[in-house]
Order: C-alpha cells, then sequence, then structure tokens
C-alpha cells in the first residue's frame, strides 16, 4: 500500500489548507473525519480543558479549478455553505461545490 503525503499550510488567521493526492470522494471523508475526530478531543492546558471548533471546506483539482487561488476560494466558499447549516458547535459535514 502506498502512504499519502499531504502538506498543511496557514493561509489566514485560523484557515489551514491541507494539500494531497487523494484518490477518490470516500477518501476524501475519511480523511475529513479523521481530522474533525481528532480536532473535537478535549485538550488539557495548563490543566484546564479547552476545545476546538473545526469546519472544513473541500474543493478539489481540477474538478474544482485548475488555479490554486481559485481552489482556495471555492473551498472557503464549501466552508461559508457548510457554517450557514450548521446548527451545533461541532457537527460533520462536508460541501463539495
Amino acid at each position: 500500500m502506498q502512504r499519502t503525503i499531504f502538506f498543511v499550510s496557514r493561509i489566514a488567521d485560523d484557515e489551514f489548507a491541507l494539500f494531497g493526492s487523494l484518490n477518490s470522494l470516500e477518501n476524501i471523508e475519511e480523511i475529513s473525519n479523521t481530522l474533525i475526530k481528532t480536532l473535537a478531543e478535549p485538550l488539557q492546558i495548563f490543566g484546564e480543558k479547552a476545545f476546538i471548533k473545526a469546519r472544513i471546506g473541500i474543493s478539489t483539482y481540477p474538478h474544482n479549478s485548475n488555479d490554486p487561488e481559485q481552489l482556495i476560494n471555492q473551498a472557503r466558499t464549501a466552508l461559508n455553505v457548510s457554517s450557514k447549516k450548521t446548527i451545533s458547535t461541532f457537527i460533520h459535514q462536508i460541501y463539495l461545490i
């Protein structure tokens, strides 16, 4: 089995992009589920529990665009759609444009 390599880049104060070669929608969903599940676990900071709220917007190359900036903009659009439909502080939803 070939190991998939990902790159994470900070693109804004609280925005990060994950870049990698993914085989299928199921692979994207699996990685998204893992990220959301991992980030939902409380962190211990100076003896206190802290929680991270995470939302995910996804765009794919070449389906959404061939241009890197446009891919990020498409992912932001997907993120905005998901945040408008989310009513709890943590929910697993993925929106593809």
